[in-house]
């Protein structure tokens, strides 16, 4: 029995159709809907789902981050006995190097 969006669920382990002979079907991993996902239960869909708003939230906090590093740079950026995990940080800033601007207002978004 096929489910709604046209595929026949295996069972674990199958790799042919034992009445017909075909080849299992796999999902397709980038074309795949999540509304197909639901015939996995609601667990499974939930799932999905819930990675790709974790995945857009961290890299939309990823080129947020871009700014600040950029800024960082300017004034540790070269410095070659710093560890290049610090480059970029706030590491050797002094006050009048940070602003609201550039360091604070990346923070709050």
């Amino acid at each position: 029995p096929k489910q709604p969006s046209g595929y026949r669920l295996a069972a674990p382990g199958e790799r042919y159709d034992a009445v017909s002979g075909e080849p299992a079907m796999l999902y397709d991993p980038l074309r795949t809907k999540y509304s197909d996902l639901d015939e996995f239960g609601i667990g499974v869909s939930l799932y999905f789902r819930q990675l790709l708003v974790l995945v857009v939230c961290f890299t939309v906090a990823a080129f947020i981050s871009l700014a600040v590093i950029s800024h960082n740079l300017g004034f540790n950026g070269d410095d070659s006995e710093l560890p290049t995990e610090l480059r970029g940080s706030v590491v050797d800033a002094e006050r009048r190097n940070l602003s609201y601007a550039g360091n604070g207002v990346p923070d709050i978004i």
